[in-house]
Parts: C-alpha cells; structure tokens; sequence
C-alpha cells in the first residue's frame, strides 16, 4: 500500500518512522505548499514524488493518506482525498465540526473507505488492561485529568509572532490540541458525562492558552485542565476508596500505577516508546483497510467516539468563548 503526507512537520516525520515499521507500507508522496520543501522533504524519506497541489496529489497512484495540517484544513481536504479514493488517516482533530465530522464518515462509508482519526491512544494493545485495572480501585468518585505542556511556540508568540497554534484562524490553542488527549480518556473510560461546565483563558490573539473544565455524573465528578503555558509536573490521577490509579503520561495512557490505601504499589503499564506507540496506530490503521469485514465493528466504535469526543470539545468550546472565524 502506498501512501502520502500532508504536511512536514515533527509528528509527520515521527509518522514516516513509524510507517517505516510495517511491511509493504511505502510512503508515495509528499505535499508542502512549497515545492522546494516538499522535495527536500521527500528525498529525505527517499520518496520520488513532491507535490505542491493537493488535487494532482489526490489523483495520484496513491492508496492512502495522511493528514497534518492545520486544524481548518482537515475537513476540506480529507473530503477531497475520500472523493477521489483515498483511505484517510487524519490528525486529531479531524475536522473543526461535529457536521463536517459525520460527513466525512458518512462519505468514507459511501465509498467504500476508511477514515480514521490518528489517536494513539485507542490502538494500543494495554488499553484493555488500563480500563480493567479501574475495577482494582473500588469505587470512584473523583478523577483528575491534566495535560499541562508548556509549548515549544510560546516564547515565540510572547516574542510578537504568531505561530500557527495560537492563530484563531487555523482553529487551534489549547483546547483542540491538549484538550484533545483529556477528554478521549474521559469518555473511553466514563461515558458521556450529563453535565459540564468549562471555563478558558486566553491570548490576545484570541487563542485559549489553558481551560478548565467540569464533566459530572451520577455518581462521580471528573476534572480536566489543560495549559500550553505551563509544564504539569504531578500526571493525572483516578481515586477510589480502595486504591488510586496514576498516570504519568496521559496521551498515551502509560506510565501507570496503582497504590492502594494500606500502601502496596502495583504496576500498570510502563512507558512505551513513541515510535512503537505510533506504529500501532499506523498498524490498526492497515488492518481497517486490508480486513475491512473483520475490523469493521472496531472501526465503527472508534468513529463513534471521535464524534462524541468532538461533540463534547464544541460545546466545551461554547461555554468558554473559544471562536474561529469560520
């Protein structure tokens, strides 16, 4: 299978890494608006074709693509590659709407393809083992979630530029890009809360820098913040009357243990590299498209919960004043 990229950032080339691991899954183009960079680009990756036009791309001998452009990019081109054939794996999150989101499944289905958002998180094999573990715990009544990460931009935006990440325009800031990784672990694990409350701050430039927000239940309460202006330094925590459940690395669901109320430790799961962690993904990935009968149940499921996890971050984005132009 071949395949393409949309974009040449960091996380595009940790994608490439990480294709590089599957058998027969050879990357087949690559698309920067410049196609000087766009060439340097692919010849790193020793990929012959470069391309500086999306639509050429699209009608190109390629099986699949990846996308990893901006935020306000996502729908239009995912909805361009799908109607020309192509299987789409689309960095979160996949479009800026619940609308445009449901569209794109519902055109993904009509052609016979698969669309998938790129988290992580639901591909790897100790995900099972983590939401297992929850019974260990008792019962729950509090949850904390936090992905505090202090972005590698911000000093360039406190310098008076305005990267991509906190321009209002490209619907990013720290909501639809940290707020992403809180709030999939909290409906994975808990479901749909039945109310919440969510409050932001925000740049001059208009982009939320952090959020808090409130998801509550029946029978417990979840806090999730978030901040590209600050570095977490205690993980993320699950409290029950028997045992709390940590996590260090909230993105990936790793780095966990359990340390129960008389004192004992138990572990979890440990770190996992990032490379193995992506490749899973990317292996999920080629199985949706090369077993589309015996992955669809899977598939299914996960773009269920891309939508409600979106569903949740719009109306999140409501209560907070979080805009885009569009």
């Amino acid at each position: 299978m071949k395949y393409a990229i949309i974009g040449t950032s960091w996380i595009t080339q940790a994608f490439i890494d990480s294709a590089n691991t599957q058998k027969d899954f050879t990357l087949g183009g690559v698309y920067s608006r410049s196609l000087a960079h766009a060439v340097e680009f692919a010849s790193k990756n020793n990929c012959d074709y470069a391309y500086d036009d999306l639509v050429t791309l699209a009608k190109s001998g390629v099986d699949a693509v990846y996308i990893a452009s901006p935020n306000s990019l996502h729908y239009e081109q995912a909805k361009l590659f799908l109607t020309h054939g192509k299987h789409v794996i689309c960095e979160k999150p996949a479009a800026v709407w619940p609308e445009q989101l449901r569209r794109l499944h519902d055109l993904a289905h009509e052609n016979g393809l698969v669309f998938m958002e790129a988290i992580m998180m639901l591909h790897q094999p100790h995900l099972k083992t983590v939401k297992d573990s929850l019974e260990k715990l008792g019962k729950i009544e509090t949850v904390r979630l936090d992905f505090c990460q202090y972005s590698s931009r911000y000093q360039s935006y406190l310098d008076g530029n305005l990267p991509n990440i906190f321009n209002p325009q490209f619907a990013t800031g720290c909501m639809m890009d940290l707020g992403v990784y809180v709030v999939y672990p909290a409906l994975y694990l808990f479901g749909r809360p039945k109310e919440i409350i969510t409050r932001a701050n925000f740049l001059p430039s208009g982009a939320d820098i952090s959020f808090s927000s409130l998801f509550l239940y029946d029978d417990k309460h979840i806090v999730l913040t978030a901040s590209k202006a600050a570095e977490s330094r205690i993980g993320s925590e699950i409290l029950g009357n028997k045992g709390t459940m940590t996590i260090g690395t909230l993105f990936q669901l790793a780095d966990i243990g359990i340390e129960y109320v008389d004192g004992k430790k138990e572990a979890v799961i440990g770190e996992v590299p990032r490379l193995e962690l992506m490749a899973n993904e990317v292996k999920d990935f080629i199985r949706y498209v090369t077993h589309p009968r015996e992955s669809a149940q899977e598939l299914a499921q996960a773009q269920q919960l891309s939508l409600t996890v979106l569903e949740t971050i719009a109306e999140m984005r409501r209560q907070a004043g979080i805009s885009f132009p569009e």
